[in-house]
């Protein structure tokens, strides 16, 4: 027990910005899950929605990641003008956890009769922090406690902090959009008990995507997410998704950081450009009804794939299709 704590601890440590990253909640199915990212997505599907999404990451490796994400939106007027949205996500990471909830708010301007339309958003919420929480029940092989009931490591530090997070969103009609949004804006508000476990970087997220038509029943879809943060490496996922009758979508994926070395980075220059590989499968089981599927696995250098079996991802999305007339039902933003 004492060597598998202390091996991801050290993994936790090792991985830094891979760490960093996560505070949003890292995601392979975001295009069906922008609101977590982006609260200008707030009502962008014009009718009311349900998101909820559970990630495995590193499989069979203990103490890695494992995430939760559940959001709500919709429209406030009857000119969906104005949209609201409620989202709650919450990550374990070895003896780290974190819990966020939010409350997000978007004005949605219509640019012309095409029904082109720009959204603004704001979200605000707080976040829990937990660190430690060890067990003291453990024995060595000797029959003696691992910890003495002193350590520090066996109390859990737990603090709240507000965060907020900002965000734009363009829609060319149904056919293509983008994104550019800001998290972790919290940040900027100090207490005098910080310490620098609770230092967190902004995060800003740029995302773009379009649909075309390849005929009556096929559509393909590709997207792409850029992910920024202040002295880690530049983190980016390109998509592609094939829909049939927007009945079933296929999609496959590729996750790569950028070969640039900020200042303060922790990893070496010869990380690996691919970081990983992802393929996924979504289905409507009924016009409202979708529920996805997502597996990862690693081939970065860093040896995590030689001590887990993958990353999974299940995702769960309701629709509330409206009587008033729409141009379809929204299978992604």
């Amino acid at each position: 027990m004492k060597i598998r704590i202390t091996f991801v601890l050290m993994l936790a440590v090792l991985l830094a910005p891979c760490v960093r990253a996560q505070q949003e909640v890292q995601l392979s199915q975001y295009m069906f899950n922008g609101l977590t990212l982006n609260p200008a997505l707030a009502g962008s599907y014009e009718t009311f929605n349900a998101q909820v999404l559970y990630r495995m990451q590193w499989q069979g490796l203990e103490g890695a990641p494992r995430s939760e994400l559940g959001s709500v939106d919709g429209v406030l007027t009857q000119s969906n003008s104005m949209g609201w949205g409620l989202s709650v996500v919450g990550e374990q990471l070895g003896l780290m956890k974190t819990l966020g909830a939010y409350a997000s708010y978007a004005y949605r301007i219509r640019l012309n009769e095409l029904d082109d339309r720009l959204s603004l958003g704001l979200a605000a919420g707080a976040m829990q922090e937990a660190f430690g929480g060890i067990s003291a029940a453990g024995l060595s092989s000797n029959g003696q406690p691992i910890y003495q009931d002193g350590d520090d490591i066996l109390a859990a530090e737990t603090r709240w902090r507000p965060d907020f997070k900002l965000g734009a969103y363009y829609s060319y009609g149904k056919m293509a959009y983008a994104s550019l949004s800001v998290s972790n804006l919290g940040t900027f508000i100090r207490f005098k008990t910080d310490d620098s476990l609770y230092i967190y970087n902004p995060h800003f997220y740029l995302m773009g995507g379009m649909h075309y038509y390849l005929n009556d029943a096929w559509r393909i879809s590709p997207s792409l997410l850029a992910c920024y943060t202040l002295n880690d490496r530049p983190l980016i996922d390109a998509n592609v998704g094939l829909t049939y009758n927007d009945i079933v979508w296929l999609g496959v994926g590729a996750r790569m950081v950028l070969p640039l070395n900020p200042p303060n980075a922790t990893l070496g220059s010869n990380l690996a450009m691919m970081n990983a590989l992802a393929v996924m499968l979504e289905g409507w089981i009924t016009q409202s009804l979708r529920i996805g599927y997502c597996y990862d696995f690693s081939i970065a250098r860093m040896k995590v794939g030689n001590v887990q079996n993958g990353s999974h991802e299940i995702s769960l999305g309701f629709t509330f299709a409206r009587k008033v007339p729409v141009v379809r039902n929204p299978k992604n933003f």
